[in-house]
């Protein structure tokens, strides 16, 4: 069974009587299984905190319909075992940590000795114990976030929903974050982290999403979109379209970044003579080649680039 199940979800927002709404969420299907970290990224704008709102029923869709955990979205027993912490959490901030998680405690029904225990252990996972006893309002937006982790996976659910978590965190903050999610995959808890940083997503996810103005363009695995390719980065004397074409032919794609330089992707590194004597051959004056692995975030950008050029 998929822990999320979404099929032909759209959301269009109306603007007025006789103004065209906007298509924020467009015939978008997707399933994640259980147990599974999965990312969905997009630029701004693309709708993806309007596909998570739908799936908590917070927002209700134009067309299509979705489950989780089997149960269908407009079910109040569908959110039972749910987590959320949204983009931009907000709290009484004349509680101290203690009173909020106890708060969320008493709303999730959970048992006095179990909820004392659980929120300690989250006050402790994400470096907020020193910090309990303080009111809201002294915290900074990285400590809000934090606190907002910790009230999405106080219950212990089986699926959590984390829109940029990321959020205002410090390095540290990000690693203690990262640290959770992994764990949360390890108890075989279900994450959609929706996040910009994608440094993050590739460290955490199994499998990514990729969205557009409200349209599912790209699903895959982090290992697809990362592993089989490498970048090499080329400073070239005024590189002509003839030369582009001709390397794009034979590399698995070729671009021209600026005035002076290319980026390659390749199959492996051992390719990288073979490529240089090429360009030579072709009249090519080298200055500088750099080497990395391709990042996620390189793959992203080529993907919504080449998608904006279909």
């Amino acid at each position: 069974m998929a822990a999320i199940s979404a099929t032909n979800i759209t959301k269009v927002y109306k603007q007025g009587l006789f103004k065209k709404g906007i298509k924020a969420v467009d015939n978008l299907s997707i399933e994640v299984s259980e147990g599974e970290v999965f990312g969905f990224l997009g630029p701004n704008g693309a709708g993806k905190t309007t596909f998570i709102k739908v799936l908590l029923n917070i927002i209700y869709p134009t067309n299509g319909n979705a489950r989780l955990l089997g149960i269908d979205i407009y079910n109040p027993k569908a959110r039972r075992n749910v987590g959320y912490l949204p983009e931009s959490p907000y709290f009484n901030d004349r509680m101290n940590a203690f009173q909020l998680l106890e708060f969320y405690g008493a709303f999730y029904k959970m048992k006095r000795n179990h909820l004392e225990k659980r929120r300690n252990e989250v006050l402790e996972i994400t470096g907020l114990t020193e910090a309990a006893k303080r009111p809201l309002r002294s915290y900074s937006k990285g400590m809000l976030q934090r606190i907002g982790f910790c009230q999405a996976i106080l219950s212990e659910p089986e699926i959590v929903f984390l829109d940029e978590p990321s959020t205002g965190l410090d390095p540290m903050g990000r690693r203690r974050i990262k640290d959770v999610i992994r764990d949360l995959k390890k108890r075989g808890t279900t994450v959609f982290l929706n996040s910009h940083i994608l440094s993050d997503v590739q460290d955490t996810c199994d499998r990514i999403g990729i969205v557009k103005d409200g349209k599912l363009i790209k699903v895959a695995n982090i290992q697809e979109l990362t592993v089989d390719q490498h970048v090499l980065r080329i400073n070239i004397d005024n590189p002509t379209d003839e030369i582009i074409s001709a390397m794009d032919a034979i590399v698995i794609s070729c671009r021209k970044v600026d005035d002076n330089t290319i980026e390659l992707a390749i199959d492996t590194p051992q390719n990288t003579p073979g490529i240089i004597a090429k360009l030579v051959e072709l009249g090519g004056r080298i200055y500088d080649v750099r080497y990395h692995e391709s990042s996620l975030e390189d793959t992203f950008i080529s993907i919504i680039e080449n998608e904006g050029e279909q």
